[in-house]
Formats: structure tokens, sequence, C-alpha cells
């Protein structure tokens, strides 16, 4: 506890990052010491999971440092397992909404513009809330941080006007992620194009 009140650390939020990024700030010199280096967990083939959190109410979010845990006691799986709490929490209190475009093969995950992405982590969502939406499975695009969009694997429709959204947005987005089509295979994301 600092002298304002509980660390925002224990109100963090899961957030995806490619690990290509991280490599590509190591190699041009922004080494940190490990007590300075973010937290980080492995998730998939190419990402790992960050967390931010509000610091201080400066509305601004800020990476989680290993010395934040080490001076709350909390390991990496404990930070984890509150900070998909806190993104359960947040699909209620920024009303996660399903958006259905006219025209569109696909369905678009909407909650708050930063977090989208991070709803991958949400395995009931996934196992359970949006099974009716695809029944065969999902194909899934997450190009940025706050684009996330889906159909049923079966839907050629759908995936290509998905591989389209992806381009249209890897020309000049912001906080890209990925470029490939990803499906759920037992409780996993992989890659469907891989």
């Amino acid at each position: 506890m600092n002298e304002n009140g509980p660390s925002p650390v224990y109100k963090a939020l899961p957030y995806l990052k490619p690990i290509a990024i991280e490599e590509a700030e190591d190699e041009q010199g922004y080494a940190l010491s490990p007590e300075d280096d973010i937290v980080e967990l492995p998730w998939n083939e190419g990402f790992i999971v960050t967390f931010l959190c509000d610091d201080e109410g400066m509305d601004v979010y800020r990476y989680v440092q290993n010395r934040d845990l080490r001076e709350l006691g909390l390991t990496p799986e404990q930070l984890l397992a509150q900070s998909l709490d806190h993104l359960y929490d947040r699909t209620e209190s920024h009303e996660l909404q399903l958006q259905e475009l006219q025209d569109a093969a696909y369905t678009m995950l909407l909650m708050d513009g930063s977090f989208e992405a991070s709803l991958l982590l949400l395995d009931d969502l996934w196992d359970g809330t949006l099974n009716d939406y695809a029944p065969s499975g999902y194909a899934v695009a997450f190009p940025a941080r706050d684009v996330l969009m889906f159909s049923d694997i079966r839907s050629e429709e759908g995936i290509a006007q998905m591989r389209a959204v992806i381009e249209r947005i890897w020309v000049n987005g912001d906080h890209l992620l990925s470029k490939a089509i990803w499906t759920r295979n037992a409780g996993k994301w992989v890659r469907l194009d891989a």
C-alpha cells in the first residue's frame, strides 16, 4: 500500500503484445534492469501477456514492472489471475458489445478501444458465451489492440472480409498486433493460416 491508498497494480489489466516488438526495442538499446523490466508471461506463438495499470488516476496507463510485483509480494501468475478478473469486470462496466455490421459476414467485439484484443484471454467468453455465434468454431482476427472480429470458421466470406479489414488497418494502424487469422483449438488460440 502506498501513501495514496492501494497500489494501482491491483487493478491491472492484461495486454497482449507481439514478441517482435519486444525484440526490436531490445536491439535499439532500451535494455532495462531486471527490476525495471515489464512483467510478461508467454501467451502463444509470437505473443506475450503484459499488464497495464492506471497510474494513480492520471488517466494514463503504464506497464506493470517487476519491482511492482516484488513490492506487493505478487507472482506474475497471481497478477494474471487478478487481471483476468478485472477484464471480466470491465466487460460489464464498459458494456462489451457485439456489433454485426450490415453486409458483413463477421462480428466485432467492442468495449473501450484499448483492450479488445485482450478479450482473447477470457476463456469463458469463447468457450461459452459466444459459442452460438460460431457453432463450427472460430475464425478470429485481432490486427490491433482495439480491433477484435470473428466469424464461423466455415464462413469463407467472413474470413475473406476479415482479411480485407486487416489489410486496411495494417497500412496506417496503431498498436498493431497480427495479420493472421486465428482459431481456437483445445482451449488455445492458434494460427488458422499456419
